[in-house]
């Protein structure tokens, strides 16, 4: 089990459970003040304080969506070492963009804009929220990478 320390009303806690259960596919048990998350793995993050119950189900979605292309799509740790620096956050910034872009019809699949950092057939957006969480999934993959090569931890 995973242990998550939130502070939420007993509503939000219980509406966050039953979200990060389905998003993450995986019971979420409450107790007052904590939420446990049942998992396979010995990692463990503990998150801050001050985050409201959806930053925590919008978290879970980007950690899901990393995963999903470190295994279903085969994106990994090395594939990603072999990106020169910024590349991933390049990418990663382009869903982003095209997530909030007032006409999304502009940047249709295989048509990405011209800051886009690789082949375009490798241009797939989906829905606001998908390329949001895309973008997001990118620009940790990004931030990993720096971590690998050295750079300091800062935020």
């Amino acid at each position: 089990m995973s242990d998550v320390t939130l502070s939420a009303n007993d509503d939000d806690a219980a509406k966050l459970a039953s979200e990060l259960a389905e998003v993450l596919k995986s019971p979420a048990i409450l107790m007052p003040g904590r939420l446990f998350i049942a998992d396979d793995t010995a990692a463990k993050l503990i998150l801050p304080a001050g985050l409201a119950p959806a930053d925590v189900v919008a978290l879970a979605l980007v950690a899901g969506e990393l995963a999903r292309q470190r295994t279903a799509e085969r994106h990994s740790v090395a594939r990603d070492d072999s990106y020169p620096v910024g590349v991933l956050e390049t990418a990663g910034g382009e869903y982003l963009t095209h997530a909030g872009y007032h006409n999304r019809d502009d940047f249709p699949a295989g048509c990405p804009s011209d800051s886009w950092p690789w082949d375009a057939e490798h241009w797939k957006p989906k829905t606001a929220m998908g390329d949001a969480t895309r973008g997001c999934a990118l620009g940790v993959a990004g931030i990993s990478l720096r971590l690998r090569r050295g750079e300091r931890a800062e935020g």
